[in-house]
């Protein structure tokens, strides 16, 4: 390519960065790109082909990829678009009109779906749902458990370094997205700081944090690149290689979907077997896919929560109920409090909830002797127990 990163070294760097972070390939933010079919893979994925069209001079492709990426999902497709026209304003002083013209046709849903928030607005409680209790650790860093600021002085040091010493205009291009990405991150620690976290639902460290090792990889392609010589063989067997790893991570994603929790297999097949489809299930609350390996409803979970306000603040009083642990509602939720909590719960505390969430049947670790709980199966790892008036 121009930028003398040829397509065969930049799909080197695609397939390693997807095979090493296939999960969580960042600092920080637990962000992931490829694993599940996610919006935002989609949204990742026309970046990237947006990228190589960069690179190849392909301008108006780029720009309309770049709006695809927005349709698909807003805020990784509007920050990486931010990024890259910032970064084409730097480099080139200008910005075409036909260019802007073919980005806002591409994100045409994602321009709707903001006007339509904007306009009509939503019951969502963002600030409650994303950021007190199902995700903070996708908009909290966590830097008290992580090394992340020596990582993230590292980076930027290396990019600095690149970007003053080399005479290639596009490998600056491609470092100015992690440099200009800097902005939401010191904006994100700002708010996080200054008492004002409800600015974190905008994911202000996730997509900045994912351009890092991204951006790192291709400057190791590229120095691979100068010492090499690829060829159509290698190419082709790059390609395979990268199939083989899509393939293996879906297969991966969708056998742990379909049963997330090989433990209690047996457990959950009973249940779909043996219970009303329309039971409701105490279970333990660290549990985040029980109503889709069970098919059956839970009193609640960690990590789903109804859109609206007044059910979300329902939602914590059941996780409170379940775990016997009182939440504050200032602080990230701790799963691991939870579960816990649930371990060591007394079943017959607060007995009448049973009834008043139509709670039928109790799934635990441990047996419980009360003539209110009914055994009805016996599993290798938990027991199911059916309540009784």
């Amino acid at each position: 390519g121009p930028c003398g990163l040829c397509s065969e070294a930049m799909l080197l760097s695609y397939t390693v960065f997807i095979f090493v972070f296939s999960s969580n390939q960042s600092m920080v933010a637990g962000e992931w790109i490829y694993g599940d079919p996610d919006p935002k893979s989609f949204a990742y994925l026309c970046f990237f082909f947006g990228l190589n069209s960069y690179f190849d001079k392909k301008f108006m492709r780029s720009s309309f990829l770049l709006g695809v990426a927005c349709s698909f999902h807003v805020l990784v497709g509007g920050y990486l678009s931010l990024l890259y026209f910032g970064m084409k304003l730097i480099q080139t002083k200008k910005l075409a009109f036909k260019e802007t013209g073919v980005y806002l046709l591409g994100a045409a849903l994602g321009v709707y779906a903001v006007v339509n928030e904007l306009t009509i607005g939503s019951n969502h409680s963002l600030d409650l749902i994303y950021i007190l209790m199902r995700v903070p650790h996708h908009v909290v860093p966590e830097w008290k458990l992580h090394g992340w600021i020596f990582e993230y002085i590292i980076y930027n040091l290396i990019f600095i370094f690149c970007y003053r010493t080399t005479k290639s205009q596009f490998v600056k291009s491609l470092i100015l997205f992690p440099l200009l990405g800097n902005i939401f991150w010191i904006a994100g620690l700002v708010f996080h700081h200054s008492g004002h976290p409800e600015f974190l639902k905008y994911y202000l460290f996730r997509v900045t944090d994912t351009l890092f090792p991204f951006t790192a990889f291709l400057l190791i392609s590229l120095s691979i690149d100068r010492y090499l010589n690829y060829s159509k063989k290698v190419a082709a067997t790059l390609t395979s290689l990268f199939l083989v790893i899509c393939c293996y991570q879906f297969t991966v994603r969708f056998s742990h979907f379909s049963i997330s929790d090989k433990k209690y297999g047996d457990v959950y097949s009973w249940i779909r077997e043996n219970t009303p489809k329309e039971a409701n299930f105490l279970i333990n609350p660290a549990f985040s896919n029980f109503y889709v390996d069970a098919e059956r409803g839970v009193l609640a979970t960690y990590k789903n929560f109804p859109q609206l306000k007044n059910y979300f603040l329902e939602s914590i009083e059941r996780l409170e109920f379940a775990s016997q642990v009182k939440l504050d509602r200032g602080l990230a939720l701790n799963r691991d409090l939870l579960k816990e909590g649930y371990e060591n719960r007394d079943p017959v505390l607060n007995f009448s909830n049973y009834k008043k969430y139509d709670i039928g049947y109790v799934m635990s670790d441990k047996l419980i002797s009360s003539e209110h709980f009914l055994l009805v199966y016996q599993g290798k790892n938990a027991y199911v127990y059916q309540v009784l008036p």
